[in-house]
């Protein structure tokens, strides 16, 4: 999904539909499942950038502050770290998000992004992926 003027929305904080999509993400790209109540991804993410991370956090997210963030956790996948921050940089207000499982329809493996787009079946429970409804606003200074 190609980012629209970033300059709108990098400093606009995630919908928790997005935060949540964001965590789910790092746990199944870096191999971990999600226990009841706690979440490695969670953890990793509130590290990096506190409770309320915004999308310009995510379009900047580096493999070696993943890495760095994630110190203890062991990932079985050489990869892991260069696909997630692939992944992450791809999340923007327009990203859909499946309502049911909020898990949002993007995957990187080996370099190589895909996503689906609003409108298609969530390849993770049998939910539709749709847009989160958010207000962006622009705001121009002029003397």
């Amino acid at each position: 999904m190609e980012p629209r003027d970033q300059k709108v929305y990098r400093s606009v904080r995630l919908s928790w539909r997005h935060r949540e999509a964001a965590t789910l993400l790092t746990d199944r790209t870096l191999g971990f499942l999600p226990r009841r109540g706690t979440s490695i991804g969670a953890q990793i993410l509130e590290k990096l950038w506190g409770e309320f991370p915004n999308f310009g956090q995510l379009a900047e997210c580096s493999e070696k502050e993943l890495r760095e963030a994630s110190h203890g956790h062991v990932v079985d996948r050489i990869t892991a770290f260069t696909d997630l921050a692939l992944a992450l940089r791809q999340i923007n207000p327009w990203t859909p998000v499946c309502p049911k499982c909020h898990e949002c329809p993007i995957t990187v493996s080996g370099g190589v992004s895909d996503a689906l787009d609003e409108g298609g079946a969530c390849p993770f429970c049998d939910g539709q992926v749709e847009l989160v409804p958010m207000t962006l606003k622009k705001v121009t200074w002029t003397c």
